[in-house]
Parts: C-alpha cells; structure tokens; sequence
C-alpha cells in the first residue's frame, strides 16, 4: 500500500493512517505511535478491519467497553484481558458469552446470578447451549 511510502509526519496523522486502515491496510494500526493506537475512532476502525488489533491498543482503551465490543467477535480472549469494570458491563459480557461460553468465568462474580439468568427460561430450563455451568 502507498501508505508505507508516505513521509512519516503524514503515517503519524490520524486522518492519513484511518485512510490507511480503511482500505485494508491492516497492519497500520500495529505500527503506528502509541498516541495513534490511543484514540479510539483509529482504534475501533483498527477492530473492524481486524480484531486481533486489540492487543495493540493502549491499556487504557482495553479498558473501554466499546473496545472491547469490537474486539470480541474476533478476538474472544479480548474479554478476559479486559478491564474488571467492563467485563462487569452486562452488554460487553453477554456479546462475550456468545462468543466463548466459558467466559463466563472471567465476569465479576457478583454478576454470574444476573447472566446465569439471562439463560433461563421460566421454566428455569437453559435458552441456549451454554455449557459453563
């Protein structure tokens, strides 16, 4: 990609390197400076493209919920290196539990009634075919 053969003050700009990674350049984000890979618009654009990007984000952004939702789908292992307060978040944790069932071992325990319910029928019989519990 012409991306690479930008001058580097160009490849350190947000705008040129979101071009970039709509295109499909995908491993633009990877390399692009720590302040890049710490704003979120370039970062969730970085997880559309490709979710393993997570890995790449700041510390800081692996601890936002919208983050981690964009990870999740490609990246299941996204949800147990996240943050206790996002892995608390119900609509992080149940795009999560679609995902990898046995992640529901890696939500704060104070949440595991309220999700183990969310599985339940009336009838108290399971809604899907989770197995980890």
């Amino acid at each position: 990609s012409n991306f690479w053969h930008c001058p580097e003050e160009l490849r350190g700009d947000a705008e040129v390197l979101l071009a970039a990674i709509e295109v499909g350049e995908v491993d633009a984000f990877k390399h692009a400076s720590a302040e890049l890979r710490a704003n979120r618009k370039v970062a969730l654009a970085a997880l559309a493209q490709k979710p393993s990007d997570f890995w790449h984000c700041t510390e800081e952004l692996r601890g936002d919920a919208e983050v981690v939702l964009a990870a999740i789908e490609g990246e299941v292992d996204a949800f147990k290196y996240a943050s206790a307060e996002v892995r608390g978040n119900r609509r992080v944790a149940f795009a999560a539990l679609a995902q990898k069932p046995s992640n529901f071992w890696h939500c704060p325990k104070k949440s595991w009634p309220a999700l183990a319910a969310l599985f339940q029928g009336r009838d108290g019989s399971a809604r899907c075919s989770m197995r980890c519990w």
